[in-house]
């Protein structure tokens, strides 16, 4: 896969933020990341994946860089979706990628702010530490052995758990 000349120009301007020469603009590197989503597919360049990496990790550094207590509400709101899509671009999750789109439906609601808008954000947000709980847990189940007396769905395969470092023999 060619990376185009719209995404050479976003890599362009995201570079230039990161030697100083302009100010950083997370959107700009949501938006280069899910150009290089579309470009990843089994076989395509390393490249391309190493710089989706680079590009997450510039991303979560500005966001963990900013003073969080100085934004206003509304730059919260903004925030949140910035930070959704880039785990919604990060992690293989269908739930992710609905609780991004929810989230994006009410930061688009115009009557921000009202008492409708502020139970459809709870509840978003309520969606959110479900779905990023639940895709942390997926990870973690991983990395991390099971035990033999309660084998998770991922790692038994016709009676031997082949994902956790310690192979035990499982009924099947």
């Amino acid at each position: 896969a060619t990376v185009s000349a719209a995404v050479r120009g976003q890599l362009s301007v995201l570079c230039a933020a990161t030697d100083g020469t302009s100010e950083p603009n997370p959107p700009e590197h949501v938006v280069a990341r899910a150009a290089i989503a579309i470009l990843q597919a089994p076989g395509s360049s390393r490249d391309l994946l190493l710089l989706d990496i680079a590009l997450e990790s510039w991303l979560r550094m500005l966001i963990e860089r900013q003073d969080k207590r100085e934004l206003s509400g509304d730059d919260l709101v903004e925030l949140m979706g910035l930070v959704l899509g880039n785990a919604a671009l990060t992690g293989d999750s269908d739930e992710l990628q609905l609780v991004c789109a929810q989230w994006e439906a009410v930061r688009a609601n115009p009557d921000r702010w009202s008492r409708a808008w502020c139970l459809a954000a709870s509840a978003a947000l309520a969606r959110v530490t479900l779905a990023l709980s639940a895709f942390a847990d997926g990870l973690c189940g991983l990395v991390q052995v099971c035990h033999p007396s309660e084998p998770c769905p991922l790692c038994c395969y016709r009676g031997v758990l082949v994902v956790c470092r310690l192979a035990w023999l499982v009924p099947a």
